[in-house]
């Protein structure tokens, strides 16, 4: 007979932690994607974002859109999930997010949106939001066209090491130390 309980216990099982298990999943994940094994992959990315761990939910996001080419890209599920891990903070996210409306990658293109997105991942000093940001402004694509404000996004990312920042900016007759 299995052992019950004490009076004042509970049946319950343990307490789980998901964050925790979550990164377990997520590690487990890389471990198969490493190793040429996508589907597995997949799967446990999707069992580690529905622990709301959010590089998993990067991850399952950018996997969706570009499956190495084995598999036409699912632009509604990889938005499905960058939204959420964007919504959650996360830089990288928010600029696949402000990519997907820059292209129309699964909907229309929507350059408010895009420059909304790459905006809030510039905030967080993301290097790449801001010279994707400053290419709006500089072209006038979904916010006024202020070459001014464009050079002083650039400026930010080049000083965070994005190199195109840099060559956009000896282009545009601007020296950076």
């Amino acid at each position: 007979m299995a052992d019950l309980p004490k009076r004042g216990g509970s049946l319950k099982a343990p307490a789980r932690d998901g964050k925790k298990d979550g990164r377990r999943l997520y590690e487990e994940a890389v471990a198969y994607r490493n190793s040429g094994q996508q589907q597995q992959a997949i799967a446990l990315f999707r069992q580690s974002a529905d622990l709301d761990y959010v590089p998993a939910m990067v991850e399952l996001g950018e996997s969706f859109m570009n499956d190495g080419g084995a598999k036409p890209a699912n632009y509604p599920e990889a938005k499905k999930w960058l939204l959420k891990a964007a919504r959650a903070g996360d830089s990288s996210a928010m600029v696949d997010v402000g990519g997907m409306y820059f292209l129309g990658s699964g909907g229309p293109e929507d350059f408010s949106a895009a420059a909304e997105w790459f905006g809030k991942a510039a905030k967080k000093d993301n290097p790449a939001a801001l010279y994707d940001l400053g290419t709006m402004y500089e072209n006038g694509k979904g916010v006024p066209r202020l070459p001014v404000k464009a050079k002083e996004l650039y400026r930010r990312a080049a000083g965070l090491g994005n190199q195109e920042a840099r060559k956009r900016l000896s282009e545009l007759g601007e020296s950076f130390p």
